[in-house]
This record gives structure tokens, C-alpha cells and sequence, in this order.
């Protein structure tokens, strides 16, 4: 599971060598509770953008060269992550981890984040270019993620100025 920080909005198809279907294959999860793997299709639904994730599975490795600049934030020094019912593949919109116990509390969430290595674990770190999935249990629009320039796991957060 991969995502991408930054300001993006790149077609998948640009980020990645060789053909789909013959050097890589790559799946959106839709939320849905059946049929939920969507294949790649060429839309815009492939793109990459902050907070965004996929499953792609490639013959050749990924290599990202190019930096995307820095997400926009809110007054609240956060930058909100679009959210659909259920399943979602998220990724951190940020360059530095962080705390997923800090995302939880500013969200008022208590669902944990799932990332995949040969079996699904429970990280307490939001790292950047992974994927993860995050079950939308209360149905909200967004997540919000708070920026830390120090990308410090625990650091304490503050809303607001």
C-alpha cells in the first residue's frame, strides 16, 4: 500500500514504469463491504493526491525523484484528509511521521490504522508513502492530520493558535 505526500495530483500511470496489467497492477478500495477492490482504470479516481492510497502490486521498483511542495494548511494547522463510509487507504499528506494516537485524539476517533507486510499490523506512527487502511466507523467527511515539523511521534498538539 502506497500514498504520496505533498501537493499532488499526478495520474498514477506517470509515477509508474511499464504497462498495467503486464509490470504492475494497482486497486482503490471503494469502502464498499463487497466488490470493494476497484482495478485500475485509467480515471481520475488513480490519481494521487494528499491523504490518498492504493494497493499496487509492480514488477519494477517505485522510484519518486520530484518533490510536490507542501500541503495548504488550515487555520488550525492541520490539513483534512476526504473520507468515505466505510474502508478507506489513507496516506500521510505530510514528509514527517505522525503520532496516530495524536490523530485519534484531535479526531475523536479510536479506530487504529492497519498497514500491510506480510500481515496486517497496527502502527502508532503515521509514516509518509505508505498507504494504511482506516475503518470510517463514525461516517465522518475527513481526518484531520496535524502538521509536525519536527515529525516527533509523540509530540504534544495543540488546536488553535
Amino acid at each position: 500500500m502506497i500514498g504520496l505526500p505533498g501537493n499532488i495530483d499526478i495520474p498514477m500511470s506517470q509515477l509508474l514504469s511499464g504497462a498495467n496489467k503486464t509490470d504492475w497492477k494497482a486497486f482503490y478500495d471503494n469502502g464498499a463491504a463487497e466488490n470493494y477492490l476497484v482495478s485500475y482504470d485509467g480515471s481520475t479516481t488513480f490519481n494521487f493526491k494528499p491523504g490518498k492510497g492504493f494497493w499496487i502490486l509492480s514488477k519494477n521498483n517505485i522510484n519518486i525523484s520530484k518533490d510536490y511542495g507542501p500541503v495548504a494548511l488550515s487555520v488550525d494547522n492541520t490539513y483534512s484528509i476526504t473520507l468515505q463510509n466505510g474502508w478507506n487507504i489513507i496516506s500521510n499528506p505530510f514528509e514527517k511521521n505522525v503520532s496516530w494516537n495524536l490523530i485519534k485524539t484531535i479526531n475523536s476517533v479510536t479506530q487504529p490504522i492497519y498497514f500491510f507486510n506480510q500481515g496486517y499490523t497496527q502502527p502508532v506512527s503515521f509514516e509518509p508513502y505508505k498507504g494504511y487502511y482506516f475503518f470510517n466507523q463514525g461516517n465522518l467527511p475527513s481526518l484531520k492530520i496535524p502538521y509536525n515539523p519536527g515529525g516527533v511521534v509523540n509530540q504534544q498538539f495543540k488546536l488553535g493558535k
